[in-house]
């Protein structure tokens, strides 16, 4: 019994391990420096007099990455890994979390835009609208990093809220659309660069595979 016992915790401890090394490609970094770059520059359409649709479209582009990159780049190296059904029920919630995420970004997105709003609030709107703004999506982020175990994401979500805010600082300096760009720009410049450079390390450790094969973790 004890045996027993000890096998299914070394196999809960191999496919935790396996599970963390999912994000070991940077293509997760990556994907949410997109993400937040997409905030950076969606002002610019306004300020060039192109539709919004081209703006919303910008955030779904991570998920392409996401998508693709593991399907062309992680799993010719490392293989596709197939894990408990557990930890396949998680991946749902993953998911369902990952659309929610999407929906608030955007609405969010058309809140923030609204200028209409922060004058109904009056002298505080630019001051309570933005800090409610980057505690609702610290707090929506920050929940999804708990659920899918991806402690980095605490960071961003934290890089998230403060580009909200140091936004916020810099209009009345520079105005619009330079302060998102400034504001989140440097923010996802940074996420970008530690992302490229966990996928440049990926790839040198992990050369390409001519065989896919797959593992079973978990029961």
């Amino acid at each position: 019994m004890g045996a027993k016992m000890k096998l299914n915790e070394d196999l809960k401890k191999l496919e935790q391990k396996a599970y963390r090394s999912y994000f070991d490609d940077g293509i997760w970094d990556i994907a949410w420096g997109v993400w937040l770059a997409g905030w950076a520059v969606t002002p610019f359409f306004d300020f060039l007099g192109i539709s919004r649709f081209f703006a919303y479209s910008i955030m779904f582009i991570p998920a392409l990455l996401l998508i693709l990159g593991k399907k062309y780049i992680t799993v010719p190296r490392i293989g596709m890994v197939h894990f408990s059904q557990a930890r396949r029920r998680k991946k749902l919630y993953i998911f369902i979390a990952g659309v929610a995420v999407l929906i608030v970004t955007l609405l969010l997105y058309l809140l923030a835009s609204s200028g209409n709003l922060k004058e109904s609030l009056g002298a505080y709107g630019r001051i309570l609208l933005p800090l409610a703004e980057a505690f609702t999506i610290f707090l929506i982020i920050g929940t999804l990093a708990f659920f899918i175990d991806f402690s980095r994401l605490y960071i961003y979500a934290a890089m998230f809220a403060a580009g909200i805010i140091v936004t916020e600082l810099l209009y009345p300096v520079i105005g619009e659309p330079w302060d998102a760009l400034l504001g989140f720009g440097l923010f996802a410049a940074a996420i970008l660069c530690y992302g490229l450079i966990r996928l440049v390390s990926f790839l040198c450790k992990y050369p390409h595979r001519k065989v896919e094969y797959g593992n079973d973790i978990g029961q």
